[in-house]
């Protein structure tokens, strides 16, 4: 059945109080007076095509799929039936043409909007006249403002078909974690990075590089993009890199108050403090220590070297220390404490041993080497010894550098054609080069093997007086057995 019945009131025109219709009807002119449709199945309502409407007191429903031409107004709220799938479809007339709702108030100032750019193939959703989101045909979204996640306990997530994978939000649900922050990352599922503003905040797995987009350590820090070693240690923890030519390095700095100590300490699973290394902010001094609670080595603020002392080493005061005595110059002090006795200060060992030493008594010092008759054999007696010695020619000379001190001694070369263990070097040697680590060394030659010879520095020779000593005595008991001869004849 068409239109069943058409009840209006004071229409002008049409004026119809009753009608029962077979087929399509057509109403033109003033429409306000309508106070009740029935059943429209087809025809034209306000140049519109409806296939199917009715009136129920204020409200007009539409069912089925309806078409809309032109621009349309709707007084009041526009409601689509829930039950089941509802679409509001929008066709374009053009290729290029937007569709979309604009929403306005009773001024007609636009409030926001929702607009699909055919031609571009995106969708806007906005403010007033202003874009906030932005979706576009390859499933990104563009945020032309802040994101705000107001909700307690609420947070961002971006996760995978399996699983989680970033969580921005709020700490907590409730109390003080509403006021804090975290960020998480997870690989399939197992947390690798937290950061959280008032807790604790962790890297777990992979290193991290800053500067660096290929970390060699679980932490890199690289000041600018030079070459690393081509091995890194796989123990290292932390790598502080800085290539450059035109800076000064690399620089690890800690700072703590001006009464306060820094310190970096070395340890294990028992002792986090085993060893330390630590700069003494009120004394300017830095100082090591290994294992106990004591120090064993400081460098003061002077630049002397203490070991196991912390003042320098004199009297009642043990230990040794390298004291920049004046500009240029160092003293090794070495010193025992409640000996007065002899008691021995350097020891000096090779690959076979110990081969001498330094001693103290009460009142001096001595130089020793080994003499022991039981390191000792093939032992001959000297003989010859007063021929030697008169082989030997002292004169009185001066060094150029010290033209103003004259002295007794020897010319090393001629003492060696006598006592070739009393001098070391060889005569007229000049100072060796060497290759160094680096140089361009050619096959059957290496590292520290002579290069060439300087022309301009020579290698001088050094000779120990104290090795004349045997010769001394055996050419003074030759000597004597003539003189007791001579006094026996």
């Amino acid at each position: 059945m068409a239109l069943t019945k058409i009840k209006t009131g004071g229409l002008a025109d049409n004026s119809v109080t009753d009608a029962k219709v077979a087929d399509a009807i057509t109403v033109t002119g003033a429409q306000t007076g309508i106070t009740q449709v029935g059943t429209l199945t087809a025809g034209t309502w306000n140049a519109g095509v409806i296939a199917s409407a009715y009136l129920d007191a204020d409200t007009a429903h539409l069912s089925t799929t309806q078409t809309f031409s032109g621009a349309k107004t709707f007084t009041g709220g526009l409601t689509i039936d829930p039950s089941g799938d509802n679409y509001v479809v929008m066709t374009s007339g053009a290729t290029d043409a937007n569709l979309g709702f604009l929403f306005k108030n009773s001024s007609d100032v636009q409030k926001g909007f929702i607009l699909y750019d055919s031609d571009d193939n995106f969708l806007q959703l906005g403010s007033g006249n202003v874009q906030a989101l932005k979706l576009d045909s390859s499933q990104n979204a563009t945020f032309s403002g802040d994101v705000n996640v107001t909700a307690d306990g609420a947070r961002f997530f971006v996760s995978s078909a399996d699983y989680e994978l970033v969580s921005i939000g709020r700490a907590g649900s409730s109390g003080s974690a509403l006021d804090q922050a975290y960020i998480r990352l997870k690989n399939a599922g197992t947390n690798t990075v937290a950061i959280h503003t008032a807790g604790d905040s962790y890297f777990n797995g992979g290193n991290v590089g800053i500067n660096e987009t290929s970390p060699s350590a679980k932490l890199h820090v690289a000041l600018d993009d030079g070459t690393m070693p081509s091995v890194v240690a796989s123990e290292a923890a932390l790598v502080l890199q800085n290539n450059s030519a035109t800076s000064d390095g690399c620089t690890f700095t800690i700072i703590s108050g001006n009464a306060n100590n820094s310190q970096i300490c070395f340890g294990d699973e028992q002792d986090y403090d085993a060893g330390v290394i630590l700069y003494n902010n009120s004394a300017n001094a830095l100082t090591f220590r290994t294992g106990g609670s004591g120090e064993d080595m400081r460098i003061d603020e002077t630049g002397a070297v203490l070991f196991n002392t912390t003042t320098r080493t004199s009297t009642g005061n043990g230990g040794a220390t390298f004291d920049p005595n004046s500009v240029g110059r160092a003293v090794l002090n070495l010193g025992s404490v409640n000996y007065t006795s002899e008691v021995d200060l350097v020891r000096l060992y090779n690959d076979n041993g110990e081969v001498g030493d330094i001693r103290t008594n009460g009142s001096g010092a001595s130089f020793n080497s080994n003499s022991d008759y039981r390191l000792k054999e093939n032992q001959v007696s000297l003989s010859n010894a007063l021929t030697r010695l008169n082989n030997l020619k002292p004169y009185r000379f001066n060094f150029k550098a010290d033209p103003n001190t004259t002295l007794d001694g020897f010319f090393a070369h001629e003492v060696q054609e006598v006592v070739p263990e009393a001098v070391t070097g060889t005569k007229d040697q000049m100072m060796p080069i060497q290759y160094q680590p680096g140089d361009d060394i050619p096959e059957g030659k290496q590292v520290y093997d002579v290069e060439e010879y300087s022309t301009t520095e020579i290698d001088a020779q050094k000779m120990d007086a104290s090795k004349l000593v045997p010769l001394l005595v055996a050419a003074v008991q030759e000597l004597s057995a003539k003189v007791e001869a001579l006094e026996n004849a």
